[in-house]
């Protein structure tokens, strides 16, 4: 069975810079609302951080994030007085970005969800 469902994936290869980004939040209610098939008006930012948080936990789980939660968690506030909740997605997202993918079976960047780079080769 799959680690990461097709819309975690997404998620894990934008998180690689395999797509065109704008803004973290909106790129990534936009992978939601289609991986869920739900209009993206609907979602929120309650959605965007259960979605990246999930994923995360899962790589955790199964080592694919080195780090242990007490020391992501101490991490958040290495640098700041205040945490923002688009800090923990920022810092969560960091941590996906470097997962090795071996194993992972991510594909490549679905244009249903957002705008692939083009490689130059």
């Amino acid at each position: 069975m799959e680690l990461l469902t097709d819309s975690e994936k997404q998620l894990v290869l934008y998180s690689k810079g395999h797509f065109l980004k704008t803004n973290l939040t909106d790129d990534i209610k936009r992978i939601i609302a289609e991986g869920f098939e739900i209009p993206l008006e609907s979602t929120q930012f309650y959605h965007v951080y259960s979605f990246v948080t999930t994923i995360f936990v899962k790589l955790h789980e199964k080592k694919y994030i080195d780090n242990s939660i007490n020391d992501f968690l101490c991490g958040l506030f290495k640098w700041n007085d205040t945490l923002r909740p688009e800090d923990m997605i920022q810092n969560m997202m960091s941590s996906i970005s470097s997962v090795k993918a071996v194993g992972l079976n991510l594909g490549k960047a679905n244009s249903k969800y957002l705008t692939p780079k083009i490689r130059q080769t």
